[in-house]
């Protein structure tokens, strides 16, 4: 089956997202325009909400985030899905499904480099840095159906030529901030009776991206 990259905004504001220029946003615009085109003709439709080219804008953005001066930040990793069920709800979930199988894998092989530069950047003390290992261990026995706080950024489906229907899902994960949440549960678990330590390590990892 032909892999065709799809967004659906089920809950589409993401806090933290660096402001975008007007370079990134005029490229955004140009690949949904052309992209949205290439869709349409394909049979590709989306359920009642943002438009398509409203999507296709927003995916390319989150795929090409940038820092303030243009440098590449890959805060988000994501996964593509596919499938085709004879109702739209049960393929989309199965399409849904995949996707964040793909990004646990995904998150298996960047989370400890991670964990190891969100502490340096943090300037954390030692007492993080002992749980690294702890840490990254919780992400490499991780599910894909207890995966939270995703954005399923796009969604399409179209009917296929004996009735079903094909959906095709693509869903982003912040790892950073997935990171960073880890660590400071780690951290209220080993500094307890510091609150002055453990408040000062959280500020610092507030203060990050």
């Amino acid at each position: 089956m032909k892999k065709v990259l799809i967004v659906f905004f089920v809950s589409l504001f993401v806090t933290g997202i660096f402001a975008q220029t007007d370079d990134q946003i005029k490229a955004a615009e140009k690949y949904a325009k052309k992209e949205e085109k290439k869709r349409e003709k394909e049979g590709w439709k989306t359920q009642p909400g943002p438009s398509m080219f409203e999507m296709l804008k927003k995916e390319y953005l989150l795929r090409n985030e940038m820092v303030p001066g243009g440098t590449p930040y890959e805060r988000y990793v994501y996964g593509v899905g596919n499938a085709v069920a004879n109702q739209l709800a049960v393929a989309q979930r199965q399409a849904i499904t995949t996707a964040k199988e793909e990004i646990v894998i995904a998150i298996q092989g960047k989370i400890a480099g991670t964990i190891t530069t969100t502490m340096t950047n943090a300037q954390l003390s030692q007492t993080a840095a002992k749980g690294e290992n702890t840490m990254a261990a919780k992400f490499m026995s991780m599910a894909a159906g207890t995966l939270e706080n995703t954005i399923t950024a796009l969604s399409m489906y179209r009917e296929t030529g004996n009735g079903a229907i094909e959906v095709s899902a693509m869903v982003f994960y912040d790892i950073n901030a997935a990171a960073r949440n880890e660590i400071i549960n780690y951290l209220r678990e080993t500094i307890k009776g510091n609150d002055k330590l453990l408040n000062e390590e959280i500020e610092k990892l507030k203060k990050l991206k």
